[in-house]
């Protein structure tokens, strides 16, 4: 039987936004710091709640820390607190979440559509908040908050207001691991909105961010980061992911035979550890036409590895075109940043959807 649950809420609320939407949303509140409230709470560990993208363990060892939970450390990396969603259904006409002011972020999705396709920020200062979502009638929805960087204690709701269990099967989990391409950027929020995520929404997976910036299967990156091979183990494989993608290179700036051994390794060790697990092997992104001098040379012995192993090859490199940095005519004036290096969002939308159109037609 699923867990269903009917509270009660009060609360001080100062409006923070309103949003139109297709989901009928009239608008989002956020409570003053510390606001009281009755009735009982939902906590973040009930079943109720469907976490996807990452783990969640508590915040912190006392209060309030210990009463919400957040990512932490599944990647080894500086960035050790990667985006993660939370889902479930409520029949009513509002709920309000339980969260922490840690400088998070948060969407909130209603039956599929974001009430705002902008994360929203909780507050710095450590106070409990509750963020009301208030429905212009009562009705059954399924309710998606994808966070970053964010600490999550439970729901509140009113009188009458039941909340359940996601009714749908799980998606296929599928696991991204790559460099700063695939992280989206320096932010935990960027996660939400870089190419894997459009893949995922396009394959039907659920995605599992494990981008780590400046990275390759031959380099550490900046101090704090390691390897893929040293962190396989621990970020990826005991995830028990039903689809790995391999997105790695661009990094990997000394080709040789140590690449091409790292990169079997890495295949080798995943196949005896996840036999059921589809691995797709991506060669490495490039900011420009023609591609710098290392980049052709790592595609040749990704490839190669990719073709021994018998894994589905996928090869970019020609998909962003022109150079943005001398002003070659082609499609990276709009899709590569002032960076000369990483996407925008229109270059993480269109290689999300190139990836999704090559893989589904292989799949």
């Amino acid at each position: 039987m699923r867990a269903i649950h009917t509270l009660i809420l009060v609360a001080a609320m100062t409006t923070l936004a309103t949003a139109q939407a297709p989901a009928p949303i009239a608008k989002v509140e956020l409570s003053v710091r510390n606001a009281p409230s009755t009735g009982l709470l939902i906590p973040p560990g009930d079943p109720v709640f469907r976490y996807l993208g990452a783990v969640v363990q508590p915040f912190g060892d006392a209060f309030p820390r210990k009463n919400f939970v957040n990512t932490h450390l599944m990647i080894t990396s500086k960035n050790n607190e990667p985006p993660y969603s939370v889902e479930f259904q409520v029949r009513g006409s509002e709920f309000e979440i339980v969260e922490l002011g840690n400088k998070g972020k948060i969407r909130i999705s209603v039956n599929g559509a974001p009430i705002t396709e902008v994360l929203q920020a909780t507050p710095p200062d450590g106070g409990i908040y509750l963020r009301k979502v208030q429905f212009r009638s009562a009705a059954l929805r399924t309710i998606r908050l994808d966070v970053a960087n964010y600490a999550f204690g439970g729901l509140r709701v009113m009188s009458g207001t039941t909340v359940t269990a996601p009714n749908t099967a799980r998606q296929p989990r599928a696991m991204f691991v790559g460099d700063s391409y695939t992280e989206g950027g320096t932010g935990a929020a960027a996660s939400f909105t870089a190419y894997p995520a459009t893949v995922g929404r396009l394959m039907n997976w659920e995605v599992w961010n494990s981008g780590v910036g400046g990275t390759g299967y031959t380099r550490g990156g900046p101090s704090g980061r390691v390897r893929l091979s040293e962190r396989l183990e621990r970020d990826v494989i005991a995830h028990r992911p039903d689809i790995v993608l391999l997105a790695y290179g661009h990094n990997d700036s000394d080709p040789g035979s140590e690449l091409d051994r790292e990169a079997r390794n890495v295949v080798r060790r995943l196949k005896v550890s996840l036999p059921a697990t589809r691995i797709i092997m991506v060669g490495p992104f490039s900011e420009q036409t023609p591609p710098p001098a290392h980049i052709p040379l790592v595609r040749d012995i990704l490839k190669s590895v990719a073709d021994d192993e018998g894994l589905l090859w996928v090869d970019p490199i020609d998909w962003i075109t022109g150079n943005k940095r001398t002003g070659s005519p082609g499609n990276a004036i709009d899709y590569i940043q002032d960076d000369y290096v990483h996407p925008t969002q229109k270059g993480h939308d269109y290689i999300g959807q190139r990836l999704a159109q090559e893989i589904r037609a292989r799949w």
